[in-house]
């Protein structure tokens, strides 16, 4: 009997981003070794050298552009949150994969948009939800078909890594604080394992500091108590 070979294709991958999460993004996928990292760009001297000890093969750009012309086949986004979806669709724009930390972007009018690049251009677009594939989600999920009829989710998340970026209290950079680093995880878990039903209303209340954010108040957020209707009749409440 003859032998089947079986090659391993590993593409090439950009990340732009190297802080905390592109620095880990980056070691997880050189420990799997399922890419080769070919190109890096990170303004941040330190975080660029400490990208470039990882993957000393790649080349460092001090100009996005010129990272993008350098065609690789995909790009991991791990910027500043208010950047995310301009970069994408830098990429999706030149032909290039994506794989965005999430959000996406900052309001769902520029997600559209992303998400539309993705399909005109036939391009991969991911958006990073590790939750999902956690042993416990994963168990929960063999279980949904048995719990019956679901009526109410309550989500609960007190442990937020947003204090750790430097960017993360600047809203200009962030667009928000807990509910955008934390909360977005859980509402795509429980909208996941719902088969993803109509949002019919929301109420929320966000606070900074003890003080309730009023609307057109350009703060971060460090609490959110939120509640959600859908059309299938489950209420999901967030604090």
């Amino acid at each position: 009997m003859s032998e089947v070979v079986v090659n391993k294709v590993k593409s090439e991958i950009a990340f732009i981003g190297t802080g905390w999460t592109g620095l880990n993004q980056m070691k997880h996928l050189l420990d799997e070794d399922i890419c080769y990292p070919v190109a890096i760009f990170e303004p941040d001297t330190k975080n660029a050298r400490k990208a470039y000890d990882l993957a000393p093969d790649a080349i460092v750009y001090g100009d996005l552009n010129d990272l993008l012309e350098s065609q690789p086949d995909g790009i991991v986004i791990a910027t500043p949150n208010v950047f995310h979806s301009a970069h994408s669709m830098k990429a999706l724009q030149r032909g290039i994969a994506v794989f965005c930390q999430e959000p996406l972007a900052l309001t769902a009018d520029e997600t559209r948009k992303v998400i539309s690049a993705a399909y005109v251009g036939n391009r991969l677009l991911g958006v990073d939800f590790p939750y999902r594939s956690a042993d416990g989600i994963q168990k929960i999920m063999t279980l949904r078909k048995d719990l019956g009829q679901i009526y109410a989710v309550d989500l609960v998340f007190n442990n937020s890594s947003v204090l750790e970026k430097s960017w993360s209290g600047d809203p200009a950079l962030s667009g928000g604080g807990c509910l955008f680093d934390s909360g977005i995880h859980l509402i795509d878990l429980a909208l996941w394992m719902l088969d993803f039903p109509e949002i019919t209303k929301i109420s929320s209340t966000l606070i900074s500091n003890g003080v309730i954010i009023e609307p057109g108040r350009n703060l971060v957020e460090d609490y959110v108590s939120a509640k959600m209707e859908t059309d299938t009749g489950v209420a999901i409440r967030m604090v």
